[in-house]
């Protein structure tokens, strides 16, 4: 979002009247760039000069309840603040409307609404600290954003996406390879398997055919019954023999047939021998191949599950190679992302580190270093950094601050309890005033 303007925006003077602690404020900013350092005693009105900058630029949104203090005369209270683009915001208080009048101008007497002053606004500028404030997956996504890769976002929920499907198809593979480690050896030796297909097809022929020879031996006697009965009927009826002697000659011929018969299998028979011994034996060997092979099935049961554990195992290897390289190349990405923030780093889930830690842990020195590098790297138009408390920075970090200020074009109005020398605007009872330029030229600026 870039304004009309251009960019590159910053201040070069405040005037307040009657806002919070501050009865007034008359501070011009030689520096366009850089770090401004607010210093005073504490409860001088340091922090209200930074409110009144807020409650200028920001809208009414960033008006605190109370905002005129009770020295104002008639009950009112104003906020005045030039830019370096020539615009002059001004905001006045008054018990009709305690959240101000604003007015936007420009040098040509152009009038402008809040809208043209959110064009220029960047959404960490006033308190950079609020990033810390935000969810980890908005922070990943600002400081994704800030990196050379507009794609990384997206690469990193396609590596995210594998790495999850990685680890759906290693589990069931983890708990077979567990499952199969706890199938324990069996005692003593391994007993060889007994192959018992011939005497069970032996069995099989000699139990048809001794149901076969059951089979003729009730139909010979079914056939004896029968003829006995013929024979009686013809001693009962003798006067019938003539009409039934040709009966009688076939059922003669029926019964010789059937003695033929009888008579055949009977041979057969004979010929087999007794088969009860035989089918006995038989079946106390496939007993005794039964025992053996049920002795045997806990070692089969025991190959399989070596088998299994070895498959598992191995898939679980691929898999958890597969993870490496995708947390290889997540950490590829992230390191090739770009971000311009010093000691930023990710750990292995994607969450943003902080010289090593996580940001949660971060001192107070640090999450303000982070949060001005992360608010100047988001590259607004309103290039200013409100930092409340910077107490916990010492020179060393002031000077960084100051120097990565200047290289993106950025001011840091930074509050600081006075101990080592006076800064740009100086605060002391409820007055803030630029200090002269003799008495900055040695301080941290």
């Amino acid at each position: 979002m870039s304004s009309t303007n251009g960019k590159g925006v910053t201040i070069v003077r405040v005037d307040v009247e009657n806002f919070h602690r501050l009865r007034l404020a008359e501070a011009g900013i030689e520096k366009p760039t850089g770090l401004i350092r607010i210093t005073g005693n504490k409860g001088q009105g340091k922090s209200s000069l930074l409110r009144a900058v807020k409650a200028a630029l920001g809208g009414a949104g960033e008006v605190l309840p109370r905002a005129v203090n009770d020295e104002s005369e008639d009950g009112s209270g104003q906020v005045r603040i030039e830019l370096t683009n020539g615009i002059t915001v001004t905001r006045r208080f008054t018990e009709k409307a305690p959240k101000g009048y604003l007015t936007v101008e420009a040098k040509d007497g152009a009038r402008y609404p809040q809208a043209k002053l959110n064009e220029i606004l960047g959404p960490l500028s006033f308190d950079p600290l609020a990033f810390f404030d935000l969810k980890p997956d908005r922070q990943r996504e600002i400081l994704f954003s800030l990196g050379t890769d507009p794609d990384l976002p997206k690469k990193l929920e396609e590596v995210k996406a594998e790495r999850k499907r990685a680890y759906d198809e290693r589990t069931p593979w983890i708990s077979q390879q567990r499952r199969a480690s706890q199938v324990s050896r069996p005692e003593g030796e391994r007993p060889e398997p007994v192959d018992v297909s011939a005497e069970m097809e032996r069995l099989r022929v000699l139990r048809l055919k001794v149901d076969s020879i059951q089979v003729t031996r009730d139909e010979i006697a079914e056939l004896d019954r029968q003829a006995s009965a013929h024979e009686a009927r013809i001693d009962a009826i003798e006067e019938e023999i003539q009409r039934l002697q040709k009966e009688r000659e076939e059922r003669k011929s029926q019964w010789k047939l059937a003695q033929d018969a009888m008579k055949k299998k009977e041979a057969d028979l004979d010929g087999l021998g007794d088969p009860t011994e035989e089918i006995a034996g038989i079946e106390a060997r496939i007993s005794e191949a039964d025992a053996v092979n049920e002795a045997l099935e806990p070692w089969k049961t025991y190959g399989r599950a070596r088998e299994s554990e070895k498959e598992a195992k191995a898939k679980v290897e691929e898999l958890t190679n597969e993870i490496g390289s995708l947390d290889v190349r997540e950490r590829d990405l992230l390191t090739k992302a770009g971000i311009p923030i010093p000691g930023l780093t990710f750990d292995t889930d994607g969450s943003p580190l902080l010289n090593g830690r996580p940001l949660e842990i971060a001192s107070g020195g640090e999450r303000i270093e982070l949060a001005v590098a992360v608010a100047l790297a988001a590259d607004p138009d309103l290039r200013i950094c409100l930092v409340d408390e910077a107490n916990d920075l010492d020179l060393e970090s002031l000077e960084a601050l100051n120097a990565l200020a200047e290289e993106h074009g950025f001011q840091i109005w930074a509050c600081r309890i006075g101990l080592e020398g006076p800064g740009e605007i100086v605060v002391e009872d409820g007055e803030a005033r630029s200090a002269p330029q003799e008495e900055t030229a040695g301080a941290v600026s």
